[in-house]
């Protein structure tokens, strides 16, 4: 399979989302995207006119990179124990085959940008999503219920949350993460 041409303008907007996941959106400029990207301000005075431009461009790559780890929840016919695992164990892996989306995902859980109602409802969009898969699982007696919905939400918010910013901050290696780290604490033992 041919490897897919990466183009200056896309390096320029996950450099942007590199930096937009870790500072707030007051903080950077066209220099410190051009610095992140490597490039010259002038390369990215041609593709954008400024970083609010630059911004949108990267919340239109996040929002599609992110939205296919959820689209399914509400579909699925899987067990919710199942499609729980499944979720969690394909995000997993497409963290380790590619960190961009480590990025992706903080820079949903940040919201830190001129965007922040369009990622409010993308956060509440998955909150609820996985509100009813949880119910649906804690009703089948398939997950814990010490917690209500609402704390096993913050876990697994906090789990997620760790994870990503373990592979940014930390530079832990990508191989040592595992899905089951995550959805084992959630998963009731067998019966």
């Amino acid at each position: 399979m041919a490897k897919k041409k990466i183009t200056k303008r896309t390096e320029i907007i996950n450099a942007a989302i590199r930096l937009f996941s870790r500072f707030s959106f007051q903080e950077i400029s066209i220099s410190a995207i051009a610095r992140e990207a490597s490039c010259g301000h002038s390369l990215v005075y041609h593709y954008f006119s400024n970083v609010n431009e630059i911004y949108d461009a990267a919340f239109s790559k996040v929002q599609q990179a992110v939205s296919p780890f959820f689209a399914n929840i509400k579909k699925s016919n899987l067990a919710p124990e199942l499609t729980f695992v499944g979720i969690i164990t394909k995000f997993v892996e497409a963290l380790k085959s590619d960190l961009n989306l480590a990025f992706y995902t903080q820079f949903i859980i940040s919201a830190l940008g001129p965007n922040s109602r369009e990622i409010k409802k993308i956060q509440k969009d998955w909150r609820n999503s996985l509100r009813a898969l949880i119910i649906k699982g804690q009703e089948t007696n398939r997950f814990i219920q010490t917690l209500s919905v609402n704390e096993f939400l913050d876990a697994l918010n906090y789990s997620i949350s760790g994870l990503i910013s373990s592979l940014i901050f930390a530079n832990v290696k990508r191989n040592s993460v595992s899905a089951s780290q995550i959805y084992l604490l959630f998963l009731k033992g067998g019966q």
